[in-house]
């Protein structure tokens, strides 16, 4: 019970923190989003942003960047690959008379791209998380919980 409480309180206040960051951050009217503008999401992806969110240090904040700069290295061919691979799985699935063994196939070594990016980014996150002092840690991680985009069925 005590630490569903800790949980709520930290929820609640890294919402407090990250609501008026969502809020700047925030497409103003319209559906696309213009120069400049970003999704509450991308708070984590910004480093000064986070920066100050997390109330990082200098250092920190340089080794963030230098740390967002690696994965981006990393991912970025990974992400090219995976547009040719969703062209093939979508040659595939629209072919005249699709083979099923092809589309599983093509199907797989997407979900194998997908899964070679998020290791990219859990490596990353624990590298990231390493710099960070308990207090930022807690905040970060509340953070990490707020902005996590919920999948259906899924409990709060």
């Amino acid at each position: 019970m005590r630490t569903r409480l800790a949980l709520l309180t930290t929820l609640a206040l890294a919402a407090l923190l990250v609501l008026p960051l969502a809020a700047h951050a925030a497409p103003r009217g319209g559906a696309g989003q213009g120069p400049g503008q970003t999704q509450a999401g991308d708070v984590l992806n910004n480093p000064r942003a986070l920066g100050r969110a997390l109330k990082l240090t200098e250092q920190q904040v340089a080794t963030l960047r230098t740390l967002l700069a690696d994965l981006k290295e990393t991912t970025e061919p990974i992400r090219e690959e995976g547009k040719a691979l969703r062209e093939a799985l979508r040659a595939e699935i629209e072919a005249a008379t699709p083979n099923a063994c092809e589309v599983g196939t093509a199907a797989l070594a997407v979900h194998d791209n997908h899964e070679e990016i998020e290791v990219a980014r859990q490596a990353f996150d624990t590298a990231f998380t390493a710099i960070l002092t308990p207090e930022q840690r807690t905040k970060y991680e509340a953070l990490k919980e707020l902005l996590r985009p919920r999948r259906e069925g899924e409990e709060d």
